[in-house]
């Protein structure tokens, strides 16, 4: 049996692929990389590629491990059965954070962290700052369409498709599209062979359907 720790992102393209052998463990990026530095086992980490590095130079990740796994871009939800905005150009994106009621977006994910920069790249920080959700749950972002909180969320779409109440409404105008991408990396102490099957599994034509359903791509 070997140990996952994984970014929430993964968790409905790994629950469709269904690797045997393993226990996988989901939550926010920033919360896995804690966790590794406060000493968690685990053989195979599924995070962003700079959190990896860090760790690496940590030497919480085995040096020449890390590898890239999928992708995901950065997008815009809204309630099911509400019509999606108009996403196309910068000032399409502007005025539709400017209309919607209210807005989400994580606090600690990587997704809120690029979705700030956007927002602060148009300069609206402060305007939409009283009406913006700063999500806290892993890979719940999108959890505030269907819960009534929120008319428009954001984050990768991955983190959306798989969200009952919420639908996803199209990636950000080319100017300002953002990627996240996932990536692997085993522990010092890592079973190699085991962990090199798990890793196998997510480079096969069957993943690659998992992911496509999922919001994600092979890199």
């Amino acid at each position: 049996m070997i140990e996952v720790l994984s970014s929430i992102g993964m968790k409905a393209a790994l629950e469709k692929i269904g690797p045997a052998g393993c226990r996988i463990e989901y939550t926010t990026g920033a919360a896995v990389e804690r966790r590794i530095e406060g000493g968690a086992p685990f053989d195979v980490a599924l995070l962003f590629p700079a959190m990896l590095e860090r760790l690496a130079r940590q030497q919480k990740i085995a040096a020449g491990s890390i590898r890239p796994v999928a992708k995901s871009w950065l997008s815009a939800a809204v309630r099911a059965g509400a019509a999606a905005p108009d996403l196309s150009s910068v000032p399409a994106l502007v005025a539709a954070l400017r209309s919607a009621g209210s807005i989400a977006y994580s606090r600690e994910g990587q997704s809120g962290v690029l979705m700030a920069e956007v927002i602060e790249c148009l300069g609206l920080t402060r305007e939409l700052a009283a009406k913006t959700i700063r999500e806290t749950r892993a890979g719940g972002a999108a959890f505030n369409l269907g819960e009534g909180r929120a008319e428009l969320a954001f984050t990768i779409a991955a983190e959306i498709v798989a969200v009952p109440g919420a639908t996803l409404a199209g990636g950000l105008p080319a100017e300002l599209a953002q990627c996240v991408t996932f990536a692997a990396g085993l522990s010092p102490r890592a079973d190699a062979g085991a962990a090199e099957e798990f890793l196998a599994l997510l480079r096969t034509p069957a993943a690659a359907r998992a992911y496509a359903s999922s919001g994600l791509e092979q890199p």
